[in-house]
């Protein structure tokens, strides 16, 4: 269980406390109170995971029933539990009252449409692996310490290049799809001046430490040591008389020291572009980080880009094709095909899709017959038409009203 949001929960219930403590008049609109606080102050608590609110709700749910037991054996005896229990009854029901609530709006915010743009051309090549392998698959993929491969065999074929000797990941995508997010709630500038605790911010991760600041620092300085060329840049057979175009995912980028705080960085002109025409679909952050497995978080985005080019009842993928196109278990096709079922059966329970059904076809390969939730894909799977600008003013008008509001239950006015 978090830590981070058990601590959380005891900075609210404590401050709620002091509050209904001064004016008794409030304790009866303490879920309205809640409320406002999650929406304003408190609203990062909604960015925990639903697996770490669930695991909070059921551990509180069992301490609150530990007092009331013994409360109630107290009560058979004609009396109470001490002043302390007391107190700790109290808090531990406003926990519990504030996890509702937490709950309740992380399932509000993963019903709503996607607002992380993600470009189609980044899933339909195989610019980001499901996760890096093992350390001595990655030294034999290196030369000099750098990445050069050709990666064919799924849907379109890529020529990828990093310098760190790195593949990029799922957790680089979302960093470079929070980062687009930045991009279109600014007015869709090419060159960008980013702080660090922006980007992390976009990308949901709740009580944010020095460790979440290194791997997004990290992250970004692969995105920039990575150049690509797509097949449709060059002509289809890779070998030593071909003439490569290289391009970088971004066009430059700069920062002061090595744990730097801000940065600034040029897009390159393709993806700029695509920002500007809407060539992208948008993923749900708050849904995308409720997957645990990032092969599970792949097909999520491969899923929405296939539904956004047509909308079928029943998409089929062959494993080999898929497998190669996300980059997924290079070694063991067995193990391939075990974590590609877990994540359709995840996107399944988390009700990204409807059906599944996995087809043997043959030594080594298998048939994925998948039918999409239509309720939960159709918005996701546009690019969004409203002007960033407008969106973000709005936005702003909320939360200056909620905060204004909260001040005045505080005060005992409301």
């Amino acid at each position: 269980m978090s830590k981070k949001l058990l601590n959380l929960l005891e900075e609210i219930a404590n401050e709620i406390y002091k509050v209904i403590n001064l004016n008794k008049s409030l304790s009866n609109s303490v879920y309205d109170m809640i409320k406002r606080m999650l929406n304003n102050r408190y609203s990062k608590i909604v960015n925990f995971t639903s697996g770490d609110l669930d695991k909070a709700y059921i551990a509180i749910g069992r301490n609150i029933n530990t007092l009331k037991e013994k409360r109630l054996k107290a009560m058979e005896s004609g009396s109470d539990l001490d002043e302390d229990e007391i107190y700790d009854l109290t808090i531990l029901e406003l926990k519990m009252q504030i996890i509702d609530a937490a709950i309740l709006s992380r399932k509000e915010a993963r019903a709503k449409k996607g607002e992380h743009p993600v470009l189609h051309k980044h899933i339909d090549y195989p610019v980001f692996s499901v996760d890096n392998p093992r350390r001595a698959t990655l030294q034999k993929l290196q030369s000099n310490g750098i990445i050069i491969e050709k990666r064919e065999g799924g849907y379109r074929q890529l020529y990828f290049k990093n310098e760190n000797g790195m593949l990029l990941t799922d957790y680089d995508h979302k960093v470079f799809s929070s980062l687009c997010k930045l991009c279109l709630d600014q007015g869709f500038p090419k060159e960008m001046h980013v702080e660090i605790r922006e980007l992390i911010e976009e990308m949901k991760i709740p009580s944010p430490g020095g460790g979440d600041y290194q791997s997004v620092r990290d992250s970004l300085m692969d995105i920039y040591n990575t150049s690509i060329v797509f097949e449709d840049s060059n002509t289809k057979e890779f070998d030593e008389n071909t003439s490569f175009e290289y391009h970088r995912i971004f066009q430059a980028f700069s920062a002061k020291g090595k744990k730097f705080s801000s940065f600034k960085v040029l897009f390159q002109d393709y993806i700029h572009t695509a920002l500007i025409n809407g060539d992208f679909l948008s993923i749900n952050m708050y849904l995308m980080n409720d997957l645990t497995m990032d092969t599970a978080r792949s097909l999520y985005k491969f899923i929405l880009n296939e539904y956004s080019k047509e909308e079928k009842e029943v998409y089929d993928f062959e494993f080999k094709i898929l497998r190669s196109h996300i980059d997924v278990d290079r070694s063991n096709d067995h193990r391939a095909n075990q974590s590609i079922k877990k994540a359709f059966q995840e996107l399944h329970s988390s009700g990204i899709i409807s059906e599944f059904e996995d087809v043997k076809i043959g030594t080594g390969n298998w048939m994925y017959y998948v039918k999409p939730n239509v309720i939960q894909l159709q918005y996701a799977a546009k690019s969004r038409g409203v002007d960033p600008l407008t969106e973000l003013s709005s936005k702003k008008e909320d939360i200056k009203q909620t905060l204004l509001f909260f001040d005045e239950v505080a005060a005992g006015k409301e």
